[in-house]
């Protein structure tokens, strides 16, 4: 059903098949990759797209090391699809879980939650992460770590509301009256409830993550220099837009490309998994 629904969506369509391309992309990266992301060759230095040299094409031209540009462009997708991901999964765990207890205990716990956000949402996100990677080594793992930190908070939010609403309902009221546990209740009954907006929220949290890692790197605190990133390269372009105008453009197409498509596809799960919504 969700694949006519789907079809029916040109749009969503095109994000979904732009996502997967990406994804694909990053799981065959060094298959698709001419040379090896890293490797230097300082005689073919600011070669522009397409210039053959020798018996070597660059598609996407070399960086002021000679590094083919089109392989980082393409290893830079696992860094932002991995962080990405990752980012999600650390801040939805986290989320979902206070967001569950808050919302089903209520009393002081709830208290603590609702004043810990209302700080936290008083502080930019993008602002907390550079605050937090400025304290440690730039590594893949922290930014994951610090990204999934200061997104927790969408997700406890949306969750705890959705668990204040249905912890009431005459489901949980017959289940409690049979006697079923505090744990079986939160997870057989009030969870399965609330997955819709949370995959929602995922999705969404994704694309943004995809950005708040391109900006940390690009600010040289996202992840080391010798990994291949999206927003390291465009960092790395801001000497040469005078005369290596194809070193950003090749990361800034991929992040725009790749933000717009989970975005999209975004909306049409969102119109999907809510029945309200013709």
């Amino acid at each position: 059903m969700w694949l006519k629904t789907l079809m029916k969506r040109k749009a969503a369509l095109i994000a979904a098949i732009t996502v997967l391309g990406y994804v694909t992309i990053a799981l065959l990266a060094p298959a698709l990759s001419s040379r090896p992301p890293n490797e230097v060759n300082l005689l073919d230095r600011m070669k522009p797209p397409g210039i053959v040299s020798g018996d070597r094409q660059y598609a996407f031209g070399t960086d002021s090391l000679g590094r083919d540009v089109r392989s980082r462009v393409v290893y830079g997708s696992r860094v932002s699809l991995g962080v990405g991901l990752a980012a999600v999964v650390v801040a939805g765990c986290l989320g979902i879980s206070l967001g569950l207890v808050a919302g089903f205990r209520g009393g002081v716990l709830d208290n603590v939650l609702g004043r810990t956000m209302e700080i936290q949402l008083a502080f930019p996100t993008i602002l907390l992460a550079i605050a937090a990677v400025a304290f440690l080594r730039p590594s893949m793992v922290n930014v994951i770590i610090v990204l999934g930190a200061a997104g927790w908070v969408t997700y406890a939010r949306v969750v705890r509301a959705e668990t204040l609403g249905l912890r009431s309902r005459e489901f949980v009221e017959a289940a409690r009256a049979i006697g079923s546990s505090d744990a079986r209740i939160i997870f057989q009954h009030i969870l399965p409830n609330i997955i819709s907006p949370v995959l929602i929220i995922a999705t969404f949290s994704m694309a943004s993550a995809i950005i708040a890692e391109a900006s940390l790197s690009f600010l040289g605190l996202g992840v080391p220099p010798d990994v291949p990133s999206w927003g390291g390269m465009l960092a790395e372009a801001r000497e040469h837009i005078d005369d290596g105008w194809w070193l950003a453009t090749a990361p800034g197409i991929a992040i725009a490309t790749l933000v717009l498509a989970i975005n999209l596809l975004g909306d049409w799960l969102r119109d999907w998994l809510d029945p309200r919504i013709e």
